[in-house]
């Protein structure tokens, strides 16, 4: 989401469809040095042909490093990326069990590179959910293990039939 959020900023900002309000220049030229293109034609081929995920991703490692240096662009894509991730937590609680909903709490596995760049993502995520009036408390957890989510499902089903599974 952030790279893609980079790239549509920086073509709708030159298109003057939605002029940025941050300096655009460095982030275009992450995108450029990161895809290995000129021009935004170039781009294209990357968009279908040759598109893959990860790839992408591996664009979102540069812009923290310019967010952490300072690129006011890059900070408000990780600001935005923050206010997401809360939006999501919040789209899900209606159909959150109500067992979990009735602790007082609720604890959110963070799975995923996208957590590295907590610090960044921070701020937005805490403005969504403070300004959403949530009453419920959130638990952002981190496996300590090198095993997949699978854990999870085997504690989960520990739990239900009453197994003291220790964690």
């Amino acid at each position: 989401w952030h790279a893609y959020r980079a790239i549509k900023t920086i073509f709708d900002h030159e298109d003057n469809l939605v002029k940025c309000s941050y300096d655009t220049s460095n982030t275009w030229e992450l995108i450029k040095s990161h895809f290995e293109i000129e021009t935004r034609p170039d781009m294209l081929e990357y968009c279908y042909a040759k598109f893959q995920k990860s790839f992408y991703a591996k664009l979102c490692q540069k812009m923290s490093i310019a967010a952490r240096n300072g690129d006011e662009l890059c900070k408000n894509i990780f600001f935005e990326g923050g206010q997401l991730l809360a939006r999501m937590i919040l789209a899900l609680l209606p159909r959150a069990s109500k067992e979990l909903i009735n602790t007082g709490f609720l604890s959110i596995l963070c799975v995923g590179s996208v957590w590295l760049s907590w610090d960044l993502l921070k701020g937005g995520f805490i403005k969504e959910l403070h300004d959403s009036n949530i009453k419920l408390e959130l638990r952002l957890l981190k496996l300590r293990t090198g095993i997949s989510m699978a854990v999870g499902s085997i504690y989960m089903a520990a739990d239900h039939v009453n197994f003291p599974l220790p964690r």
